[in-house]
């Protein structure tokens, strides 16, 4: 009975000498998961159909862990394959990955340090030009957006501003925050959608899971539907109401085309205008064709307005970076010789003038083309 019994216990791990036996492998009858996880700290089942990464079985099939480092190892503890920024040494899986991320964060640090030092030493040092530094803070506070309602035109307050209502510098801001917003309230919408979920197995029967997570399903996607049909329409209406019931340039002016080469004269063309209306045009400006002069046009347009700020005392004259050009009568030259490019802007100081001035000319375009009809009748 006693060789009996120690024959079999030498098959199923014994050791020689019988002194310690070796774990026996609970998981031997399984077919599909013959090898046991027990001797892993991490092992989340007992039973699995092979041994993991970083593992390696005994006669037994009972899983052992690798040193550390390695991915597959030998019953003799050799690694044979090694894990991710490791590299194989003398048989043992080495992380010499880890100078090379000490080396980053330093470079970091020192970078970080080198950028706190210079502001540091910049707030100590005196500005070079104290009137460009003055220039550009006066900039600065220009560029900030004010509300042109009030006397004084104040900077819009910070706590009672709401961007989305308030058209502070054009209506893309009103409809860019809006759509924030939107953003939020879909976020909101998926997370509630998503915690009713995880919370729907507590307070409904197993049986009826799957018509609650349809039910469930369906509500969050109505309302995310919902609430983006709404937010189109909103959109819609802001920009709609922007331009029937905010002024703007457009509302008093109007393109007017089909003007010969020759009508460079804003005199004639507004004089034109005048006595077809039989009122006073606020102004006149052709489009001129400059293709072949962009250059020379963009570079006077720079000149005028750095000259004109300037004059203002916008900002200093020797502030000014546009060099010292020829006299006028070249520019003159040049400027006669640009040519109508058939289209000129028409600009009225009342709206009603330019309501009448459309329907005055569509009444002459009317009994100009019947009057071609009966010619050729």
């Amino acid at each position: 009975f006693l060789c009996l019994w120690g024959g079999v216990g030498r098959v199923q791990g014994m050791s020689d000498d019988f002194s310690e036996p070796l774990q026996l492998n609970p998981c031997d009858s399984f077919l599909a998961t013959p090898y046991y996880l027990g001797k892993l700290a991490t092992a989340a089942a007992q039973c699995s159909d092979s041994c993991p990464t970083s593992s390696f079985p005994d006669n037994a099939k009972a899983c052992h862990p690798c040193a550390v480092g390695c991915a597959t190892c030998g019953a003799d503890g050799i690694c044979t394959d090694c894990l991710v920024f490791h590299a194989s040494y003398q048989g043992q899986c080495v992380f010499v990955f880890a100078i090379g991320f000490v080396i980053v964060v330093a470079v970091l640090v020192a970078v970080f340090s080198a950028g706190v030092m210079r502001f540091m030493c910049l707030s100590l040092t005196s500005p070079r030009n104290a009137k460009v530094l003055k220039e550009a803070l006066e900039h600065r506070r220009r560029t900030k957006v004010r509300d042109f309602s009030l006397a004084g035109n104040p900077v819009y307050d910070f706590d009672d501003t709401n961007p989305r209502r308030q058209n502070i510098a054009g209506v893309a801001y009103m409809l860019y925050f809006r759509y924030v917003a939107f953003l939020a309230a879909f976020f909101v919408l998926i997370l509630l959608g998503l915690t009713a979920l995880r919370y729907l197995p507590i307070v409904v029967d197993e049986k009826k899971m799957d018509v609650a997570n349809l039910a469930v399903l369906g509500s969050v996607y109505g309302l995310c539907l919902l609430a983006t049909l709404r937010w189109v329409w909103t959109q819609h209406v802001v920009a709609k109401e922007d331009v029937e019931d905010d002024p703007h340039m457009r509302n008093f002016a109007v393109v007017a085309e089909g003007f010969p080469k020759s009508a460079r004269s804003c005199h004639e063309v507004k004089a034109f205008f005048e006595t077809v209306l039989g009122f006073d045009v606020e102004g006149v400006s052709i489009a001129y064709d400059f293709q072949e002069e962009e250059e020379f046009v963009v570079d006077r347009i720079d000149r005028v307005i750095e000259k004109a700020d300037g004059h203002l005392g916008v900002y200093p004259v020797e502030l000014s970076g546009l060099e010292s050009h020829v006299g006028d009568n070249q520019d003159g030259y040049v400027l006669d010789c640009l040519l109508n490019s058939g289209y000129a802007f028409v600009v009225f100081s009342r709206e009603e003038d330019r309501e009448f001035c459309l329907r005055r000319f569509a009444d002459i375009g009317k009994h100009a083309s019947k009057r071609v009809s009966e010619t050729y009748d």
